[in-house]
């Protein structure tokens, strides 16, 4: 069952009550519940980057594309390189494999080395002619904003395999965010931990001010 924003509302004043915890509007808890969860995201990449390996936590933000490549256009250091541009939900690059053409067919080759760096791994690639991409090798750099392709072979798609952001809730009924509940419970219980940490006599003049436009009280 996927919670709703309505359920993790009162999950978590309830759990706010427990602790002991002034009352926060639900604004103020999806404002620190979407920060909290962000920043879980960029933990888990770390842990990703370092392992190869994807949490659980965030497996539902892996989604896959099949890309039309277009010739090589994007000029860096003099070489042209094919170009994948990010997507709008991008936050990080889990895998590309792109598709040389043969015979006017698309194929892909198990016997292809693919290997991913950032960009300023370039040179320092092109000077070692064991990484150079001749061949079977092919390079695939992390730019700002976008996926470069550094193959001597002709590519024509490449499944492209990414981390997007997640999609948060707003209004009650809405899912609270498209993550699994388990990871949801963990996020909760953070954002009441840091909530009831952080609350200080600013955060508590925020409060009773928009509780007074709303023409409430804190309980």
């Amino acid at each position: 069952m996927a919670y709703t924003v309505s359920y993790c509302d009162r999950f978590m004043d309830e759990l706010l009550d427990k602790m002991g915890s002034d009352y926060f509007p639900l604004p103020i808890k999806l404002s620190r519940f979407e920060s909290i969860t962000l920043n879980f995201i960029r933990e888990s990449s770390t842990f990703l980057e370092a392992t190869q390996e994807l949490s659980d936590d965030i497996v539902e933000l892996s989604n896959s594309k099949t890309i039309n490549i277009g010739a090589k256009d994007q000029l860096y250091m003099g070489k042209k390189f094919y170009k994948i541009p990010y997507p709008s939900d991008y936050i990080r690059l889990l895998n590309v494999i792109p598709f040389p053409s043969s015979n006017g067919e698309y194929v892909l080759n198990n016997n292809y080395d693919i290997q991913i760096y950032k960009i300023g791994n370039f040179a320092k690639n092109e000077n070692n002619p064991f990484r150079q991409a001749t061949g079977k090798n092919i390079n695939i750099y992390r730019t700002d904003g976008s996926v470069l392709i550094d193959t001597d072979q002709p590519v024509t798609h490449a499944s492209f395999t990414y981390l997007k952001k997640p999609t948060f809730g707003k209004n009650p009924n809405d899912i609270m965010v498209n993550l699994s509940d388990l990871t949801v419970d963990k996020l909760m219980q953070k954002t009441c931990v840091s909530l009831r940490a952080t609350t200080s006599d600013q955060d508590t003049a925020y409060i009773d001010e928009y509780v007074e436009r709303q023409g409430q009280k804190i309980k």
